[in-house]
């Protein structure tokens, strides 16, 4: 090239009013990052894990919860083994008919099935349970538990944050702890 530029501006040409905005390091032909890049990236790293940070208690708050729930069930299926209690997690009440819908759908007419109907109940979790299914090869059950613990955790740190912003980080605390 004769007219002086850089052998790396043609990814700059696109948009050249940013390209001093982003430093090009490292190696071009062999497109590995260069030190410059590495700590910028270890900066962003940072910069994220400190904006998590707060977020850490709440999520404490509702894991302790779920394992105080999965070791109460654990006590129950001791005293009572005949009532399969860790098995029947997240398969019996409301449960079940999720795992019905995320399994066969909804049926083509409004009908009573026994106790109820899949009609009464809306399709947004159990069609996560089914891709969470579908793309981790776990089954129905095990899925549900996880979206269901994922959904909770995310509920929990979404009243957090919102309690947080209105009231303070106590009543947030004790926001999460009901």
């Amino acid at each position: 090239r004769h007219d002086g530029a850089r052998p790396d501006a043609g990814l700059l040409a696109v948009a050249p009013a940013v390209e001093s905005a982003v430093p090009v390091s490292g190696d071009p032909q062999t497109r590995r990052p260069g030190i410059g890049a590495l700590r910028r990236d270890a900066a962003v790293a940072e910069g994220f894990a400190q904006r998590l940070r707060p977020l850490l208690r709440p999520a404490s708050y509702y894991v302790a919860s779920r394992v105080a729930v999965f070791v109460a069930a654990l006590v129950g299926a001791t005293i009572f083994p005949k009532l399969r209690v860790v098995q029947s997690m997240g398969s019996v009440w409301d449960g079940r008919w999720y795992l019905m819908i995320a399994q066969h759908g909804y049926p083509h007419h409004l009908i009573n099935e026994g106790d109820g109907s899949r009609w009464a109940f809306f399709p947004a979790f159990p069609g996560a349970v089914r891709m969470l299914a579908e793309v981790t090869r776990l089954t129905l059950p095990d899925a549900a538990f996880v979206a269901a613990f994922i959904f909770g955790l995310t509920s929990a740190l979404a009243i957090w944050l919102a309690v947080r912003e209105v009231f303070g980080e106590r009543l947030a605390d004790g926001a999460v702890l009901l």
